[in-house]
Parts: C-alpha cells; sequence; structure tokens
C-alpha cells in the first residue's frame, strides 16, 4: 500500500512573512512505506517544514519542494517534476 504525504501546504496569507512565521509548520515524520514531501525556506539548503505560507505583498514566489520515497516502485522523473494539485481552495483564516 502506498501511503501519501497530504499535510503539505503553501500559498499565500494577509498575516503571513515571507520568512520563517507562525503560519510555517515543520516537517512531520517521514510516512512509513509512502511518498513524504517537505519544503525549503532556505534556498534549497535544507528542507524541514511541511507548511509555507508567504505574504500576499509579493506577486510571484518559488517553493522549494522536495519528495523522499522509501519505496522502490514510486516513479521518479529524470529532468522533469511532475507535481499534481488537487482541491484547490481558499482557506479560511
Amino acid at each position: 500500500k502506498l501511503n501519501i504525504d497530504h499535510s503539505v501546504m503553501i500559498g499565500r496569507r494577509n498575516e503571513s512573512l515571507d520568512e520563517i512565521d507562525n503560519s510555517d509548520f515543520p516537517e512531520l515524520p517521514k510516512i512509513e512505506n509512502g511518498l513524504s514531501v517537505s519544503l525549503s525556506h532556505n534556498d534549497g539548503n535544507s528542507y524541514e517544514f511541511s507548511k509555507d505560507l508567504r505574504s500576499t505583498n509579493t506577486q510571484n514566489g518559488v517553493w522549494n519542494i522536495y519528495e523522499d520515497s522509501n519505496l522502490k516502485y514510486v516513479l521518479h522523473y529524470q529532468n522533469d517534476s511532475r507535481i499534481q494539485a488537487n482541491n484547490l481552495a481558499v482557506v479560511a483564516e
């Protein structure tokens, strides 16, 4: 059975800052037999967060995302990342 980490959240929020603040959550423990995703706050030097909400004062943004799997049958695409976003919605504050 493939277990997937559904806790990762990126986005914008009025009260958030473009740096580590109370809107950001540390990475949760890795999932056994599954796919884990983590986010970086320091340009990809380390991936220690599972939630990164940023200021609405910035128009564009890049989130560094790392996927980790301990399963042999999870497909990895060389030089091509594929991310699927489902159930996109505005989250109540």
